[in-house]
């Protein structure tokens, strides 16, 4: 490799570093010239860090690139080979010094040399200049007082030999964290010469000649920064045992006041150094000093710190800080003050805090907290809305509660002085629609670009309503979605952008795709993605990622490459905190993946973790979506003790049908039998399939613009078909449909139906007899869905033309079809799948008798096929 890079503690990684590191790994080719090593310490990380999750996202993507190396502590005899290494001495005399060492330290490699280093030092190890040879007595050291099972009392000794100023300087980058920059180091030096609470030394003049003693000793490392903004030097502890070390030197009782007599040196020079660098160092000595800060002027000063620091932590995605900070800050203000004299700093605090405790999944106190907002007498709606919002969001996706988030809604906005009528049905969307069309005519979509910012607080508080109560109006109240999906495009259009425009434009372009205006719909979504990078938004919970890559653009692009852009607004959602939009993205992604015949195994490895974090966050609609398609993959699987009920791990059929009834949701009930039909086709039971359709057909009224309509045209055509080939006409109409509308997905420019109306328009000459034709049309569904990477859909296409061939008497090619659909069942291990199949066929089991199989006549223009026999088999040669 060209290139080698080495990234210590990935469990401390920032977001943007793990962006540049996926970005690494993910590029074509670079693995050729590039090798990264990376290590973290696995106890403190867990299978939902973000670091192993996104290493997994690039395994799957990539293939197995990553090797992975567990470095335990180092056994009796790596000790023992290390120490004779080491001393250059014999195995025999390094024996029992190694014994020793490895019980003091537990094989812990740091520890070790730090062992042996308090072994020199006491003049317990000597070197022999004449002998060139270390020598040393175990009796000595097995006596010796100075060496002790806790490595932090070692590393204490080491430090008590150094002189005053190292020691002090230790003890005052103890509190500054794991790095500092030199000048900050220089100043408390300075500042803090005379104190009491520190050993009287003389006053530091030259800082760096001691820091560098101190990079001498080993116990510190440094980087030079030579950044053309700013040249400067920074310090870090080589292990972070030495800072706990350090930290002990100090008596217990004083550290609070020595805490706050630094962060109040900090603050008072804070102008000298990077200071949002060390915001959170300032901050975490302060409140270690708080109970000692009497003056007013300086508790509101701290309240203040804390604002900044839980800012900056939610910014950050440190969500359990970012609510330690926000406690703090709220609790440091007397509850008689909160609510008039720092009125707007409470609500801020507040309103801030239930934003942190929603992403951090802390539903109980979510709640308390946003009923202190709501149930505040006398104050502005206005000064609620995050509250709401929130509210509106918990109610949706964590309850289930759809209706009663809906009625929370509109009865806040009606406050807010803005009529919403849920009982309007179809007459709201033709009238929104008329004024939206007549709107646009004078004022065309494209000049939304150039538009200037909305600044009516009423529309904006009212666009957060809107925006939160989304899902639930998709779930229990499309009409009134719709309508208020109009609404905002026409405030954009009249009063100028926000940050929600974009995520609207999205929705826009799905309501009027389905409306049937695919065309406008498509042009509406590559805007909604053109205004969310004017504005900065495309890595933010704003982008319009679901209801573009989600919905719209699939209908058109390659379902594959919206997938990756699903899975990447997943990880927006998780980083910022909007668990709703990063959980909806993840289960269309999980659906997508599947449709395109993804790995089984993994896929369900995938699902598992996905409804773990859905689980923990509370997230119960998409979890429900997200379990439909997890064991329709169990099932295929053979996971299951029938492979046509949707009963297992994931979920019973008869529990999601109650809960879609409960919740008043159409579009779960209608995919619930959207993915049992495919179960009904994979495991070739028609009948049941039939009794699917009445259901299935409702799919594309209750979840308009949803791929799976294009994906269960598939199912419902090959069933029709089916019972057309047995002369049954009943359902004669339903395989029409099917072929007519897939005809016209591919017409409008659907890259991903092109198969599809292929293998319909095969079965469809297979259910009248036309063999010929058939077998050609299922010839160029298998070669377009492998060019497309629909896996599933190839085999598929080769068991359904096998089937055909095999009614025709046509052994010899049926069983080549029944084999290309068994390695395509295979590739995305279907094993429940491909048990069934070769159980229900003879060509596919082991010890045919191939006397019998029909071959095709002799000199056939397409093989040449002999049966070769030995003693052990009987097998056919191309």
């Amino acid at each position: 490799h060209k290139v080698i890079i080495s990234l210590d503690d990935l469990q401390w990684i920032d977001p943007a570093s793990l962006d540049l590191l996926e970005f690494m790994l993910m590029e074509p080719g670079l693995e050729e010239s590039l090798l990264i090593i990376g290590s973290y310490r696995d106890n403190e990380v867990d299978d939902q860090h973000v670091v192993l999750k996104r290493l997994a996202s690039v395994e799957k993507s990539r293939g197995q690139r990553i090797q992975r190396l567990l470095i335990e502590n180092l056994s009796l005899q790596n000790t023992h080979d290390l120490i004779t290494d080491l001393f250059n001495a014999e195995s025999s005399d390094t024996k029992e010094l190694a014994e020793i060492a490895h019980t003091k330290v537990k094989g812990n490699a740091f520890f070790l040399i730090q062992f042996l280093i308090a072994l020199r030092d006491q003049g317990h190890l000597t070197y022999n200049i004449g002998t060139t040879s270390w020598s040393w007595k175990v009796e000595n050291i097995r006596k010796s007082t100075v060496v002790a099972n806790n490595v932090l009392v070692v590393l204490m000794e080491k430090m008590k030999k150094l002189d005053d100023n190292s020691r002090r300087l230790l003890t005052i980058m103890s509190f500054l964290g794991s790095s500092f920059e030199e000048t900050v180091v220089d100043i408390l030096a300075t500042e803090l010469a005379g104190s009491s609470l520190l050993p009287a030394v003389e006053s530091i003049e030259k800082t760096n000649l001691v820091l560098q003693g101190l990079v001498g000793t080993g116990l510190l490392e440094v980087i030079q920064d030579r950044s053309e903004k700013k040249k400067s030097t920074y310090y870090y502890f080589a292990h972070d045992q030495i800072e706990l070390a350090a930290i002990s030197f100090q008596d217990e009782s004083i550290l609070p006041e020595l805490n706050l007599e630094m962060a109040r040196v900090l603050y008072s020079k804070r102008h000298d150094f990077d200071f949002e660098m060390k915001l959170f160092a300032v901050v975490d000595m302060y409140n270690q000093g708080r109970d000692l800060v009497k003056s007013s002027k300086e508790v509101m000063l701290l309240v203040d710190l804390n604002f900044q620091a839980g800012r900056h932590a939610l910014e950050s995605s440190a969500f359990a800080a970012s609510t330690n900070y926000l406690r703090i800050a709220i609790d440091l203000i007397p509850p008689k003050e909160r609510w008039e004299k720092h009125y707007e700093l409470f609500m801020k605090l507040q309103n801030l805090l239930i934003k942190a405790e929603y992403s951090n999944g802390e539903w109980d106190r979510l709640n308390e907290d946003i009923d202190i907002i709501i149930n505040a007498e006398g104050k502005p709606t206005l000064d609620k809305i995050t509250a709401y919002s929130l509210k509106i969001t918990e109610l949706a996706s964590r309850q289930n509660k759809h209706v009663e988030a809906i009625s929370l809604t509109v009865n806040v906005l009606r406050e807010l002085g803005i009529i919403f009528r849920p009982g309007l049905g179809k007459l709201a969307i033709v009238g929104g629609l008329i004024k939206t069309k007549q709107l646009l005519k004078k004022t065309p979509m494209k000049s939304i670009l150039k538009m200037g910012e909305m600044d009516d607080a009423h529309k904006l508080v009212a666009l957060d309503l809107l925006t939160a109560v989304n899902s639930s109006l998709y779930a229990a109240n499309p009409d009134l979605l719709v309508s208020s999906v109009f609404k905002i495009m026409r405030w954009s259009l009249k009063y100028g952008t926000c940050e929600h425009t974009c995520r609207s434009l999205g929705v826009f372009a799905l309501v009027d795709f389905a409306l049937g205006n695919v065309k406008t719909a498509q042009e509406t979504c590559k805007l909604a993605i053109e205004l969310a990078k004017k504005q900065n938004l495309m890595e933010s919970q704003h982008a319009p990622i679901s209801s573009a890559y989600g919905f719209v653009l699939p209908w058109t692009e390659p379902m594959s490459a919206c997938a990756k852009e699903l899975y990447r607004g997943y990880q927006i959602g998780c980083e910022t905190g909007d668990l709703e939009f990063g959980m909806m993205n993840i289960t269309l992604y999980g659906f997508f993946c599947f449709s395109i015949g993804k790995p089984l195994s993994n896929l369900e490895a995938d699902f598992a973790d996905y409804s773990k974090q859905m689980l923990e966050c509370n997230m119960e609609l998409q979890r429900n979506f997200l379990c439909l398609t997890w064991q329709v993959v169990l099932n295929l699987l053979g996971r299951s003790d029938d492979p046509l009920c949707m009963d297992g791990e994931a979920m019973t059929e008869q529990d999601m049908l109650s809960t879609a009834k409960e919740a008043n949701n159409p579009p779960l009930r209608a995919q619930l039998y959207c993915h049992k039909l495919q179960l009904c086709v994979y495991f070739g039971d028609f009948e049941l399939g039939a009794t699917m359709l009445s259901e299935t057909r409702k799919i594309a009224v209750v979840n308009p613009a949803n791929p799976i309509i294009w994906r269960t045209a598939l199912f419902e055509g090959i069933v029709a078909f089916e019972f057309l080939r047995r002369g049954i006409k009943k359902y004669k109409s339903v395989g029409t449909k099917a072929l007519k509308s897939t005809e016209k997905y591919v017409s409008n420019g659907n890259v991903n139906c092109v198969h599809i109306l292929y293998l319909l328009q095969a079965e469809k000459e297979a259910a009248i007899g036309n063999v010929d034709e058939a077998r050609k049309l299922y010839d160029k569904a298998i070669v377009a869905a492998a060019r497309s990477g629909f896996v599933n859909d190839r085999a598929l296409a080769n068991e359904r033309c096998a089937g055909m061939l095999l009614r025709e008497n046509d052994e010899y090619w049926a069983k080549s079809y029944f084999e290309q659909a068994k390695e395509a069942y295979t590739q995305i291990e279907a094993y429940g799948k491909i048990d069934r199949m070769v159980d229900s066929n003879t060509l596919l089991q082991p010890n045919i008798d191939l006397d019998g199989l029909k071959l095709p006549p002799e000199g056939h223009p397409e093989m040449d096929a002999t049966i070769m026999e030995t003693e052990s088999m009987t097998y056919i040669t191309k």
